[in-house]
This record gives structure tokens, sequence and C-alpha cells, in this order.
């Protein structure tokens, strides 16, 4: 819901605007890639989340402007009926095979066989990340959309703030007034939280995966409860504010289809959506830092496949 949500406030505002999202046609960088188009009704989102200081966004997060991660991979698996979903996602850390790929500028990047995931967007974007998932995972990503740091600000102060509970213990300089207990975020205080990681003595990632899935629940509450979809005002200061800040495939990339999906998705509830992060178990040759899937994600994969 809370995606279709956000689509569709996109969408009418990129009318009302005459804007247009920026968009990267991965079937024409990837070639011949699984599909969904004859199968059983279900759709694959991918979202991912960018951590570059470019283009404002260096004031949500200090350091310099050094290329775009993603921390933030989340598979959306919509299931046939749009009445539920699971939210699976993807740590960073994840040590996968990488196929070969191509950038949103053509070039090639070299596959690999053995190296962090979150390396597939730092090398080649999201479609370079799109084939790695698709590989790993043997589903077929349907659409993507790429979001940073002032467009999630945007998207959290559009529905009026989400409800989390602030953990104790957040070192210095991660925080930006997040005091202790539960607390409704603005779009600021959202960022920081979602980047969250050195929280007392546990600065792992997982831990990290947690409080975004909380973020993401408490969204998609928010924005059912919000008055986003009948505020011509407020849908136009959100495209505004994220229409630069977004990044789609470019079957995403218009008014028509951004209502299309939104109207697909309008029974999906937030208390039937899944939240879950694969079984891992710590990698070999870098097991302090690095973690792989266990044979049980394979389960999971065929599951939702």
């Amino acid at each position: 819901m809370a995606l279709a949500l956000m689509v569709l406030a996109g969408g009418l505002a990129y009318w009302k605007l005459g804007a247009g999202l920026r968009t990267v046609d991965v079937n024409g960088l990837l070639g011949d890639r699984p599909s969904h188009r004859d199968g059983d009704g279900s759709v694959n989102i991918l979202l991912m989340g960018s951590d570059t200081r470019g283009d404002g966004n260096g004031a949500y997060a200090g350091g310099a402007d050094d290329g775009a991660r993603s921390d933030t991979t989340v598979l959306l698996h919509v299931a046939a009926g749009r009445k539920r979903a699971t939210a699976v996602s993807i740590p960073r850390d994840t040590v996968v095979d990488r196929p070969r790929c191509r950038t949103a500028e053509g070039r090639t990047v070299p596959g690999s066989a053995h190296e962090p995931f979150n390396y597939a967007f730092a090398y080649g974007g999201p479609a370079c990340t799109v084939a790695t998932v698709e590989h790993v995972t043997g589903l077929p990503v349907d659409h993507f959309a790429v979001l940073e740091f002032r467009g999630m600000a945007a998207l959290t102060d559009a529905v009026g703030g989400v409800e989390v509970d602030v953990p104790d213990g957040i070192a210095p300089g991660y925080g930006v007034d997040l005091e202790p207990g539960k607390r409704r975020l603005d779009g600021r205080q959202a960022v920081a939280f979602l980047r969250l990681r050195h929280v007392g003595k546990d600065q792992s990632d997982l831990r990290r995966i947690e409080r975004q899935q909380e973020f993401f629940s408490g969204f998609a509450r928010a924005a059912r409860s919000s008055a986003v979809l009948t505020r011509p005002d407020r849908l136009t200061e959100l495209m505004d504010a994220t229409g630069r800040a977004v990044v789609t495939d470019e079957e995403l990339g218009s008014p028509s289809a951004l209502v299309a999906l939104a109207w697909k998705l309008r029974g999906l509830d937030p208390d039937r959506i899944r939240y879950l992060t694969p079984e891992l178990e710590p990698d070999p040759d870098n097991p302090r830092a690095w973690v792989r899937f266990a044979d049980s994600a394979s389960g999971l994969w065929r599951s939702l496949r």
C-alpha cells in the first residue's frame, strides 16, 4: 500500500508539474532476462536506497561525494491478487556471484565470482544490481526504484512522519535529534534513523536492517492514513522534492504507468506485508566482515518463484 501511495502521488503530480523521472533502460542494457509477463500475475519490485552526496543529498549526511552505494536493497514480491506481499532485505555484505552487466552509460562491468552484493551498485548502478538479484534469486525484477536521501526525507514528510522505536546508545554524529523511545520522525530524522549502524556495542548491518524494516512498516501505515492523495498541494510538493531524487525503470517513467501500478496495488494491506531477511552464515574467506546465503535461502527464492 505504501508503494501504491508513493507511485500514485508521483504520477498525479507528474502531470501537474510536467516533469519526468530519471529512468534507466534495464531491458536494453541487460538483454534477455526472466519475465513474469506470462507467469502467475505476481510482480517483483526492487527498491534501492542510494547514498550519493551529490545534488543536495550531502545536507542529509556528511562526507564527500565519492560515488554511490546502496546499503539498503529490498525485493518486494507482490503476490497475484495484490492482497499480500513479501519484502526481502538483501544485506550489503552478502557475498554473491555477480554477472557481467552494463551501466546506464553503456559501459560493460566484468562479472565476479565472489564479492559483496553492494559492489554491484557501486560499480554499475541499478542495472547491475538488477542483474545480480536476478542471477542470485532466479526471480525476475519487473520494476525498480532508486531513492536518494532527499527523496526519502520528502516522502516521510509527505505522509506526516513515521513512528519508530529509537534505540539507546546511538554513536555521536549518527543521530539528528534522535532521542531513545517511541518517536514520530520527520524526513531529516528518518534519513538518520535508516542510516544508523553504530548503536551501543552492536554495529551489525543486520540490526540496521531490522530497524529499516520497522521503518518501512511504519511508513506503510502512515501512508495509508495520510491525506497525501487528496491534497493537490501536497502531491505537487512531493513530486517537486522527489522527482530529481528518484530513478526508475523505463516502464515506470511515465504518469500512466505509475498510476496503473498504484491501481494494481490499491488493495495491499500494510498488515499483510511480511518482512524477511534470508538466513545467512559467515563467509569462510572473510568471516568477520562478510556473510553468505545459507542453503535455506534457496528455499525462499523457490517459494517466491
